[in-house]
């Protein structure tokens, strides 16, 4: 007969593991990849302008006609982690 599970263990069982999940920017398809170079070459370069939200608002509505969705905020992150 199998030991009975504690109270602890069943609740532990039921907690989904955490997975790591990537950012939406590594998921894209190597040609989405090839799109997003230019436009973070360009934002290093001041072609955008300074302000950050603007731009990465700006750049989420361009990016749709590739078939990427993400939100304005999504860009931003992308934008300081790259600055």
């Amino acid at each position: 007969m199998p030991a009975k599970r504690s109270l602890v263990d069943e609740i532990a069982a039921a907690i989904p593991r955490h997975q790591t999940t990537l950012p939406w920017w590594q998921k894209l398809t190597p040609e989405q990849t090839a799109e997003l170079q230019p436009i973070l070459a360009a934002w290093k370069a001041g072609v955008f302008g300074t302000r950050r939200r603007t731009a990465s608002r700006v750049i989420s509505i361009a990016l749709q006609s590739l078939g990427i969705t993400i939100g304005e905020q999504g860009v931003d992150n992308w934008l300081k982690r790259a600055s």
